[in-house]
């Protein structure tokens, strides 16, 4: 009985992260099939386009992912899925079975907040205070700049990841550092229920291993924390060794993993 308890909260706990990351990252559309929510945003990443089975439903397994196949082809988008442990037992080898194959995976990692602010955390405030601009709500100018960084340079999809960003609704803090006028790095922190997300955290080429990433993610902790802020999260490619490496500096630890599994996906 303790097992089954420790997996059902374990599975509550990766439920909520999935809920406030959807919310972080709005799709242009989306809507609830059996439990299962499906998230369309033109072919602009797999996250904003894939089927997400957070909750447990009644339909046969079959029936429910031939119905998300329908869904997607109908938008003209292929049939994604992201997975985590806490979905539908069943779930995951049925999809390996009908041909999707895992195509990205990623984890998901947390650190606590608190007021006092330790030192790996942050090694010189005031450094970051003279580097790091933060906004709090999107400017054209930051946007433009922003998806330039994030390597999003051609339409549409340029267009559909600022529509995305536009649909935030929670509190968001914009942080950027500039030299010489042009942004060399970025981040934005979106808040919600006690946490603080980071999301694309990019530094421009020339300027990695500077430590211009740590300072982006510290700065948008300490604004989370201003707001209530009692845990940051973010999510990591799992082959990312460098960004995991500097995120265990900062004092995060991984709890749990995602991954997508494409249809045809070689």
């Amino acid at each position: 009985m303790m097992i089954k308890n420790n997996e059902q909260t374990r599975n509550l706990q990766i439920n909520h992260y999935e809920e406030i990351a959807m919310n972080a990252f709005p799709a242009i559309q989306s809507e609830l099939y059996d439990g299962w929510v499906l998230r369309y945003t033109g072919g602009y990443t797999f996250r904003g386009n894939s089927v997400n089975p957070i909750y447990q439903g009644n339909i046969n397994l079959e029936e429910k992912v031939l119905e998300c196949e329908r869904r997607y082809l109908e938008q003209g988008l292929p049939s994604v899925f992201k997975i985590s442990e806490a979905v539908e037992e069943g779930l995951d080898l049925f999809l390996d079975h009908c041909g999707y194959a895992i195509k990205k995976k990623a984890d998901i990692m947390t650190r606590e907040l608190n007021d006092e602010i330790d030192n790996n955390l942050i090694l010189n405030e005031g450094d970051l205070v003279d580097q790091v601009t933060i906004d709090y709500s999107i400017t054209e100018d930051w946007l433009d700049e922003f998806v330039m960084l994030n390597g999003t340079n051609e339409e549409p999809m340029k267009s559909i990841a600022k529509e995305v960003l536009r649909k935030i609704q929670n509190p968001i803090f914009c942080a950027s550092i500039k030299k010489d006028g042009e942004m060399v790095a970025c981040g934005l922190g979106v808040f919600e229920n006690g946490k603080i997300g980071l999301f694309d955290i990019r530094v421009l080429k020339p300027y990695r291993r500077l430590g211009l990433g740590a300072k982006i993610c510290s700065k948008i902790m300490l604004e989370g924390i201003k707001q209530g802020a009692i845990k940051a999260y973010l999510q990591v490619a799992v082959e990312n060794e460098g960004a995991i490496k500097l995120y265990n500096k900062l004092g995060f630890t991984k709890v749990y993993t995602y991954w997508y599994r494409v249809k045809g996906s070689n």
